[in-house]
């Protein structure tokens, strides 16, 4: 019997492959042709090495067992998991045994089926399962260790200008991405590991997963690593203005990450950028985000302090931002009104409420605010340029050179 039904494997083949289609979701979303017929190949090898193992008594034949094996290496490279390839056989052995019941369903061959090819099967099949478990796996190790290996690279390219753009862009195709993308920088402080204790990476792994997860990305799209102590993450953004959208949920995204993760202590966000030094400067931006003293969420994205950190980098801009701040403070009561109405949001009663003051007496200040410094407050250009000086003495006075 058996060797009549090793004569037909085709038939047995296509209903393994059905089966494995709808019953696992790896196998489903395979629409690659050469990665199906791979599979198709990987079955025929299955059901042929069952077949010979039953006929010789002698268990799986050796070369069998090796080949079988080195599909379970390929498997690794596109994307089915190893509890989808072990699945997989528990699904095929199920295909498998129900066959050999059909066959001998109308005969009298039901008690040997049971007794003999029964614990044979278990058998057989837990032997395969060993080997695949130990191939799949160590070559997943060797996988990981080599993508650690180009992560290492890339973040040289990105903060070692020096990298020749063709060397950049051959490093970043071996890692799976293109070199030109538009991407935004998440940085991120850690808190102290615990005493006598390294910072695993695992947790960084960890981090970049849940992201991932966040963004609805795969975490192979992120670039992630370690940069002066901080967990650096570099996601890929949409082009056009649908970066704006994708701004709001990596903030989003930041928050719940930050809440999820006690290790991470603050968190800030770049501008997306394009190529080694978009990247760069993205993560530049981020870096100086999170460092940003004025956030009580500890999440702070670079594009609402664009305009201070851009006029601290200028020195005379910055000396005159400081110096309308310091003629406020030459009369009592004007910076701290400055700074409640931007808090109230301009609501003029809400200011007189949070300073414990009359309202005439608040217009009165305002007033002054305007006549000194020579300004409009009912004008959003001037208010602007308040908003910013205000941000810079945030610093600490810091000089441009210091920042």
């Amino acid at each position: 019997m058996v060797g009549r039904l090793s004569t037909d494997q085709a038939t047995l083949t296509e209903r393994v492959l059905s089966a494995l289609r709808e019953e696992i979701p790896d196998y489903e979303k395979v629409t690659d042709p050469a990665t199906l017929r791979d599979i198709r190949e990987s079955v025929d090898i299955n059901i042929r090495a069952w077949y010979g193992a039953l006929l010789s008594g002698n268990g799986i034949a050796r070369e069998d067992l090796r080949d079988i094996s080195e599909f379970a290496l390929r498997r690794v490279h596109q994307g089915v998991s190893l509890a989808g390839y072990l699945h997989a056989y528990r699904v095929g052995t199920r295909t498998l045994w129900l066959r050999l019941v059909e066959e001998v369903e109308q005969t009298e061959l039901g008690q040997e089926l049971l007794r003999t090819v029964s614990p044979y099967l278990l058998e057989h099949f837990d032997t395969i399962a060993q080997a695949v478990s130990v191939a799949y796996t160590g070559e997943e190790h060797e996988q990981t260790r080599w993508r650690d290996h180009l992560r290492h690279r890339l973040l040289d390219g990105i903060f070692q200008s020096d990298m020749a753009e063709d060397a950049f862009g051959r490093l970043c195709q071996e890692f799976g991405i293109h070199p030109r993308q538009w991407r935004v920088a998440l940085s991120a402080s850690l808190g102290p590991p615990p005493p006598g204790r390294r910072r695993p990476t695992a947790l960084l792994d960890r981090v970049a997963h849940a992201l991932a997860q966040q963004l609805q990305l795969g975490s192979e799209q992120l670039i992630f690593g370690l940069y002066r102590g901080h967990l650096m993450v570099w996601a890929p953004t949409p082009e056009g203005g649908s970066r704006v959208e994708f701004q709001h949920r990596l903030h989003a995204a930041a928050k719940t990450l930050k809440t999820q993760h006690s290790d991470l202590a603050r968190i800030g966000l770049g501008l997306p950028g394009v190529g080694a030094g978009g990247w760069r400067e993205s993560a530049e931006q981020a870096l100086a985000a999170h460092a940003h003293p004025t956030d009580p969420e500890g999440v702070v994205d670079y594009q609402h302090m664009v305009l201070e950190d851009l006029s601290a980098r200028s020195a005379n801009a910055f000396a005159h931002f400081n110096a309308l701040i310091d003629r406020l403070e030459q009369e009592a009561g004007l910076l701290d009104t400055l700074q409640s109405l931007f808090e109230q949001r301009g609501h003029r009663r809400l200011t007189a409420e949070h300073l414990g003051i009359h309202p005439n007496t608040l217009t009165h200040r305002l007033d002054r605010i305007e006549r000194v410094l020579g300004i409009d407050l009912d004008a959003q250009r001037d208010l602007s340029l308040l908003f910013t000086a205000l941000g810079l003495r945030g610093r600490g006075g810091r000089s441009p050179s210091s920042l």
